[in-house]
């Protein structure tokens, strides 16, 4: 009886033990990544969706006004958003499916660096020297006084905006003064750097951005023209724009994902288990078109007419549309180099599809690349290595 009562007192205290532990834990972890603690290089300001902080290997679910630490990682899902504030000296506005990183923490100020997607920086008011340096592939900026400005990296092409401010960058061992108005494209080869000046339009900018602007009180452009183009890309969002069957233009489009069914295991459960068991999301299917349309509009206008989901949003880079997720399978969903490809009559064109004109005929393929930038589903390793496609239609 004695040894009966041992054993279940040795029970109780091991449940108790282990929910002692779980309480510490979360303690600690509320402690780990509380507002103001030492080391804090910034502080969270607002959350909107998916956002995780990656420390130390660990990933955790960002939360409002959590401190975040030199080397962390902030990383936002698609449709997701994040604010913060670093050092007092700016305020970073982070866009879906990007990820910045904590770089530095020093007397000197701080470095954020922009490794994927896009995020907006401006300077605090009256910080007449903001100490915040910004890093992106093969570019060093110093922000200046009421500076606001953008920067876009995807695979090895970076963008900068300048809204507003004279900040300064450095590619390589060029100098420059950037002043509003300034888009500059920094391109990353192998074996040089290219840097290009531009104006920026309203056009050419993320809805991200637009709507950051408009809040900003549109700085270089009235805030009703920039409401403009968000209204024009909604519109086009929501209207089918059904082809004149006057013309009896037709192509062929197919949309596959076969390539995934090799990799089914990189994917959540659930999104595995949607996969089509033969890898195809529309079969080869005859579509009318009107001239002059590409080969994103034809894509766009046969998934909304056939309730395949599609999500894409505007590359400044690119001048045009990408696809972000077809079928419900989106870019880097199923490894690092992952996303939508096309190709037209066999060949992978190397711009965007929204600036391919289709041609009566034409016979045009969706595949969703899982490695080796397209080597999966076609690509020939010379055009792989040019990233001639990855940079078309996939971050």
């Amino acid at each position: 009886m004695k040894r009966q009562q041992y054993r279940v007192l040795i029970v109780i205290l091991l449940i108790l033990a282990i929910v002692a532990a779980g309480v510490l834990l979360s303690d600690t972890n509320g402690r780990w990544f509380r507002k103001g603690s030492k080391g804090s290089l910034a502080s969270v300001q607002q959350v909107t969706g998916d956002v995780s902080v990656l420390r130390d290997g660990m990933a955790y679910v960002l939360k409002k006004d959590i401190g975040l630490q030199q080397d962390d990682a902030l990383v936002t899902g698609a449709d997701a958003y994040c604010q913060a504030s670093v050092v007092s000296e700016a305020l970073v506005s982070i866009d879906g499916g990007s990820q910045i990183e904590m770089e530095t923490l020093t007397p000197d100020g701080a470095a954020v660096r922009v490794t994927d997607g896009a995020a907006v920086f401006e300077a605090a008011e009256g910080v007449t020297e903001p100490k915040l340096q910004i890093l992106a592939d093969g570019v060093h900026i110093a922000m200046a006084e009421k500076t606001v400005m953008s920067v876009e990296a995807y695979h090895g092409t970076v963008t900068v905006s300048v809204f507003d401010g004279m900040p300064s960058m450095n590619c390589g061992e060029r100098a420059y003064t950037l002043v509003p108005g300034d888009r500059v494209v920094v391109l990353n080869g192998e074996d040089a750097q290219t840097v290009s000046f531009n104006r920026i339009m309203s056009s050419d900018l993320r809805e991200f951005l637009l709507n950051r602007l408009i809040e900003k009180g549109g700085l270089l452009f009235e805030p009703e023209q920039l409401q403009a183009v968000l209204d024009k890309r909604r519109a086009e969002t929501e209207t089918i724009a059904v082809p004149s069957d006057t013309e009896g233009l037709t192509c062929t489009l197919e949309i596959r994902c076969d390539a995934v069914l090799d990799h089914l295991d990189e994917l959540n459960p659930e999104k595995a288990n949607a996969i089509p068991e033969s890898g195809i999301v529309l079969p080869a299917t005859r579509v009318s078109f009107t001239s002059g349309d590409s080969a994103y509009d034809i894509l766009r206008r046969t998934c909304l007419s056939n309730g395949i989901e599609i999500s894409y949003d505007y590359a400044v880079n690119l001048s045009g549309y990408y696809i972000e997720n077809l079928a419900g399978l989106a870019e880097r969903e199923c490894g690092p180099q992952s996303g939508w490809m096309y190709k037209v009559n066999g060949w992978f064109p190397n711009y965007g599809s929204s600036r391919y004109q289709v041609c009566d005929g034409d016979v045009i393929v969706w595949s969703y690349s899982c490695v080796g930038l397209g080597e999966d589903i076609g690509v020939e390793p010379w055009q792989s290595a040019e990233k001639s496609e990855i940079t078309t239609e996939i971050k």
